[in-house]
């Protein structure tokens, strides 16, 4: 242990000697050479760090190829122009370069066909589909937007101020047409088109003129004023009165109400030509006719209520003609204007077609031929003939399903037949079978089938159009 003690002592005199050494050993000299830090990462998001601009470059000129061909031609282009810019400073130069104001390489003279020159139209109807598509999608998110604003806390004032900003926006989406300028040969073509707002004033002294349809600006020479109108109509009503010629008494009547339109004469006169026109078409059974008549009538009827003479007459026909064509739509926009007019009595002749239109609803032949019977006017009548066969064959098939037996007589004075005769033969034409002695008709026996009207004879009166048949 002596000798272990000066031996410790000396190994530790030691261990400071060599930390007082290295603590004042100078730095090395300049030739010897440092320590060299470790090589800089390489930066691994390099590579996918495109600039945005460079990518909408890459899609607009991917959108516009068309065939794969030229899709091909633009990838090896691109790739080719990439490598170019990226020759000189990496990737860094691309972010120098203005991808957006770039013009597209299908555009240049690279070997390359314009789209315009060999694009098809189905090719041109894809792409505007695909337009369409994106506009739609992008005015659809704003709606979103304008929905989510609706429901959120903002003031009235916003969402007035957002709803004004997407009306602007829609307007100017909206095509753009010049009014401004218009040539003489524009302002003739868009007057010769619409004859409501052209006004001529006659010239013409002709009583008669055939009627023709106007296909260009009507000439003042060829149109006659109201006072030879006045005489041209005298004229047609007393050749009707002697011969009773449809086809030259409508033609006649077209001319004047032609001239009567072109000229925008619209009074009592009118009021007369139109109402005659009606009563003769519906005498002649030309419902197609009296359409046109009775549709002008209620416009003259409408416009002054000095012209309404004979309003309830034409306005009980308008309602008849809705019921025999089975317009329901106009029957009950009728209806509806008849509940808010003063002038709707019960005792007009109106209200006798309303109760016409109720008895057939609620299937009451016996009150609509009770009705039928009780009308005054004949044109009336004349209009209901139209359904009076089918009418006829519903109350019949009601009869046999309800007796045993049911009385000739009975059925004649109940379907307003003129004779026994004219009823025993629409009873055999429609399949029943009779019984003592054609007394009465066997019910259970009978099957009745529906009457087959005449061959018409619309040509031979000159029904133009042709009358309205219903079965």
């Amino acid at each position: 242990p002596e000798n272990q003690a000066p031996l410790k002592l000396k190994t530790e005199a030691v261990a400071a000697a060599s930390m007082s050494t290295s603590s004042s050993v100078p730095s090395p000299s300049p030739a010897q050479k440092p320590p060299q830090p470790p090589p800089p990462q390489p930066q691994k998001s390099q590579k996918k760090e495109w600039p945005p601009s460079l990518v909408r470059y890459v899609e607009r000129s991917f959108a516009r190829c068309v065939a794969s061909s030229q899709k091909l031609r633009i990838q090896v282009l691109l790739k080719e122009k990439i490598k170019a810019v990226t020759e000189q400073d990496g990737m860094e130069s691309l972010h120098k370069v203005d991808w957006d104001y770039e013009p597209l390489l299908i555009e240049n003279d690279n070997g390359m066909t314009k789209p315009k020159e060999k694009v098809s139209k189905r090719s041109k109807k894809k792409r505007k589909m695909k337009e369409m598509k994106f506009e739609v999608t992008s005015r659809e998110e704003s709606l979103r937007k304008l929905r989510a604003a609706r429901f959120s806390g903002r003031s009235r004032k916003k969402k007035n101020n957002a709803s004004y900003i997407d009306r602007q926006s829609r307007k100017q989406q909206r095509p753009v047409i010049n009014h401004s300028v218009r040539t003489p040969s524009n302002s003739i073509q868009s007057d010769a088109s619409d004859w409501e707002s052209l006004k001529v004033i006659g010239t013409s002294t002709d009583l008669e003129k055939p009627y023709l349809r106007l296909t260009s600006a009507p000439a003042p020479k060829s149109i006659r004023p109201q006072p030879v109108l006045y005489q041209a109509l005298e004229l047609v009503l007393s050749r009707w009165d002697s011969d009773h010629n449809y086809p030259k008494y409508l033609e006649q009547m077209k001319s004047i109400r032609q001239d009567l339109s072109v000229q925008h004469i619209k009074n009592s006169f009118s009021v007369r030509v139109y109402e005659h026109n009606a009563r003769v078409s519906i005498q002649m059974e030309d419902l197609s006719e009296f359409n046109q008549c009775q549709t002008q009538l209620k416009e003259l009827y409408e416009d002054n209520p000095s012209f309404r003479e004979n309003y309830d007459e034409f306005n009980s026909y308008r309602l008849l003609y809705y019921i025999v064509t089975r317009d329901n739509s106009a029957v009950l926009k009728m209806l509806r204007e008849l509940e808010d007019s003063v002038e709707f009595k019960d005792d007009s002749e109106t209200s006798s077609s309303v109760r016409i239109l109720r008895a057939l609803r609620d299937h009451n032949f016996f009150r609509f031929f009770q009705i039928y019977k009780g009308t005054k006017r004949a044109e009336a009548r004349q209009i209901l003939d139209h359904i009076l066969s089918n009418v006829r064959y519903q109350a019949i098939l009601r009869i046999c399903k309800a007796f045993m037996t049911y009385p000739i007589s009975k059925i004649c004075e109940l379907m307003a037949f003129k004779s026994n005769e004219e009823c025993l033969t629409y009873l055999s034409s429609s399949g029943l079978v009779f019984k003592s002695g054609n007394e009465s008709i066997d019910c259970k026996q009978s099957c009745p089938r529906e009457f087959v009207p005449e061959k018409s004879t619309d040509q031979e009166r000159g029904v133009t159009h042709g009358s309205f048949k219903r079965k």
